[in-house]
């Protein structure tokens, strides 16, 4: 039996790695902002989708820590893609 799970879970790996393989390289010629499923491009898409958001919901919402949401935050806001504005 535990060789049975064993190999099993090996296929699965194979499996998990060929697709991960196959989503890399369909989005080789995509710049990192246009993929919506990874960073930048994923916070951009859910801009797009409910631009007036606070960070803590974006966090939320995302799955990200509120720190690594911030420093792309700035990242997007120096590169001029997105404007930050507090709340009163």
């Amino acid at each position: 039996m535990d060789q049975e799970k064993r190999e099993f879970n090996e296929k699965f790996m194979e499996l998990l790695y060929s697709i991960r393989k196959f989503h890399m390289l369909s989005h080789k010629n995509v710049s990192p902002l246009q993929d919506t499923s990874r960073g930048q491009g994923r916070i951009l898409a859910m801009l797009r989708l409910k631009s007036k958001i606070t960070a803590k919901d974006l966090s939320y919402i995302l799955g990200i820590r509120q720190q690594s949401l911030n420093e792309t935050l700035q990242k997007l806001e120096k590169e001029g893609y997105i404007v930050r504005t507090p709340i009163p």
